[in-house]
């Protein structure tokens, strides 16, 4: 990409979209991602979390694999949790680059209705974080429970550099 490029040209329009990728990658459920490990973070951390983390958060839990195996606890450690899962951190990188698109889209969405919020230095804040009830379907739920629990591991090891070394992964 250029620097003359936008994120949103890169971007299909959203008649061109497949359904599958339009329900998986919707702005709104980006949106909910980044409220839930935005706020779980902050609970953990104390602070809000770095809006870069959102680039992390959302590959991580959108892509099956990685989110089926997304610590349990969250005193695991990421770098333990990285060295334990060499095969789904090798391939992070290119889908964080990948959906980087999808994520300042859901973060403009969050940011339009409200449901995010910048505080601080250029932290997303998240007043009230969506509920997803019980009727939801399981892999919503798997989702949205996948990035509390990533916002408390990301909250735990705090310092947005190491998050993103630990990936392998450069801002």
């Amino acid at each position: 990409m250029t620097g003359s490029e936008s994120t949103q040209e890169r971007l299909e329009p959203w008649s061109e979209r497949s359904a599958v990728a339009a329900a998986m990658f919707n702005p709104a459920l980006v949106a909910v991602i980044i409220a839930v490990t935005s706020n779980q973070y902050r609970a953990t951390a104390g602070l809000a979390m770095p809006w870069p983390l959102s680039f992390l958060a959302c590959p991580m839990v959108l892509h099956g694999p990685t989110r089926s195996d997304l610590p349990r606890q969250s005193r695991t450690s990421l770098a333990s949790w990285v060295s334990e899962h060499e095969a789904l951190a090798a391939g992070f990188a290119a889908r964080a680059r990948n959906m980087s698109p999808l994520v300042c889209e859901g973060v403009r969405f969050g940011l339009r209705e409200g449901l995010l919020r910048v505080v601080d230095d250029g932290r997303l804040h998240c007043d009230e974080v969506p509920s997803v009830g019980v009727r939801a379907p399981a892999d919503l739920r798997k989702v949205v429970l996948g990035a509390g629990m990533l916002g408390r591991v990301f909250g735990r090891t705090g310092d947005p550099a190491t998050i993103f070394a630990t990936l392998r992964v450069r801002p």
